[in-house]
């Protein structure tokens, strides 16, 4: 059945500029908010018949990044950012919302000696202020990867791990436009792995 009184609005703006005149640090921010009118059929105890549930949804967050760009072969990223989320309807039995997540991290590209590169990742991932209690998680997520390449650039070898301190899982708890979802994933959350590319170029025939 069709419904209607759906309709969101947002607005943002970003901000980049460098600190210091030789141009190695950077600094990198966006700002935004957005409101969700949600207008679904919900059904309600005891009664044979729907009724419309209007949800209000807003979210406004923004993420911080400062850049050191030493050379092509250093680089360095603090990042952090957030969303607050204000959710309420007049609904009956619905709870009103105000939580929020954050997370905070660096991340690094280093160029080793024999052609080697590193690049790694350290997050942490926080949500407070939800009702259930599985939804108030820290998580720290670390990935990294080794690289090399061979035969002049053409074979790249790549050495990944994935959720290093095994902090993830396979269920997932996140707030939808009139509720809350749980979300199980079939997969791996972390693993190690090996990959080897080969990468070639076919130049087109020239035409006299």
């Amino acid at each position: 059945m069709s419904v209607n009184g759906n309709w969101d609005a947002n607005g943002g703006m970003g901000y980049t500029r460098t600190l210091d005149n030789a141009q190695k640090f950077t600094t990198d921010n966006l700002l935004w908010i957005n409101y969700y009118h949600n207008v679904d059929l919900a059904s309600v105890s005891g009664l044979t018949t729907t009724q419309r549930s209007i949800v209000n949804n807003w979210k406004m967050g923004g993420e911080t990044k400062l850049i050191f760009h030493a050379s092509d072969d250093y680089e360095f990223t603090l990042h952090g950012g957030g969303n607050y989320y204000l959710i309420n309807s007049q609904r009956e039995g619905f709870s009103n919302i105000h939580a929020g997540d954050y997370n905070v991290g660096l991340n690094t590209t280093l160029s080793l000696p024999w052609n080697f590169q590193i690049s790694t990742d350290m997050t942490m991932f926080a949500r407070r202020g939800y009702q259930q209690a599985e939804m108030n998680t820290t998580d720290w997520v670390w990935n990294a990867q080794l690289t090399r390449s061979f035969v002049k650039g053409k074979l790249l070898a790549k050495l990944q791990g994935f959720d290093l301190l095994h902090e993830l899982s396979s269920t997932q708890y996140a707030m939808n436009a009139q509720g809350r979802t749980e979300v199980w994933h079939n997969s791996i959350p972390r693993y190690v792995m090996l990959s080897l590319a080969w990468r070639f170029n076919i130049n087109p025939k020239k035409n006299n």
